[in-house]
């Protein structure tokens, strides 16, 4: 994240957001969403079309990358943040396309709960599934099916060894929080309790830059 001063304004929503996609090193038509708009609507996606004005474009555009690198090893599936923490016996593979917004937002802060469980001592060989698609691999010990669509999708599958199923639509921060521990991971229940704070939980490492305004990012209730 870095402080940009730039506003980009424009009474065309579709304008406004390829102009935005560009800012961040993004090609318009390589934005699913604005593509699918802009085809909607027989809109050309060429930038070269729209008219700019203020600040040019090309003195600010600043690549952003919006994936995360993930580490796979017998050890354990994640992300690569939480294998270079030493995290081992969680096989928490990556989101798919499948994986709707309710469980999106869910997703961060299981992660989240996992990082700050972590104790030195490897879980035991715990797979956590998401979205529609991924399927459960034999040889795990403990299988957690994240959210409705996992469960119905796996709820017979003879290749889980114990399932430990989240059933709500959206997952209930409780069975969340109850899920995680039955599989040996003690996360902090104020991860869960206070959902709303967690983005303040998360800026705090902007505490005290000279770049970043406190006011800008305080999350209020």
């Amino acid at each position: 994240m870095h402080r940009s001063n730039l506003l980009v304004a424009s009474d065309d929503i579709l304008a406004a957001d390829m102009v935005g996609a560009a800012l961040l090193g993004y090609a318009p038509e390589d934005v699913p969403y604005i593509g699918h708009a802009a085809r909607r609507h027989d809109r050309s996606l060429d930038l070269k079309d729209l008219t700019i004005v203020g600040e040019r474009l090309q003195d600010h555009i600043r690549p952003h990358a919006h994936d995360f690198e993930y580490y796979d090893s017998p050890d354990g599936n994640m992300p690569l943040p939480l294998a270079k923490q030493g995290i081992r016996g969680i096989f928490y593979r990556k989101y798919d396309l499948s994986m709707c917004t309710y469980c999106s937002a869910m997703n961060g802060i299981i992660l989240a709960a996992i990082r700050y469980a972590w104790q030195n001592e490897p879980w035991d060989r715990v797979e956590i599934l998401t979205g529609k698609q991924m399927q459960p691999t034999p040889g795990m010990h403990k299988t957690i099916l994240v959210g409705q669509c996992m469960y119905k999708a796996h709820k017979d599958n003879p290749d889980i060894h114990e399932m430990i199923a989240i059933k709500g639509c959206p997952p209930d921060p409780d069975e969340v929080l109850s899920a995680l521990q039955r599989a040996g991971i003690k996360a902090d229940p104020n991860l869960f309790k206070n959902i709303e704070t967690l983005p303040g939980f998360f800026m705090a490492r902007y505490s005290d830059r000279p770049e970043f305004e406190e006011g800008f990012f305080r999350v209020t209730a």
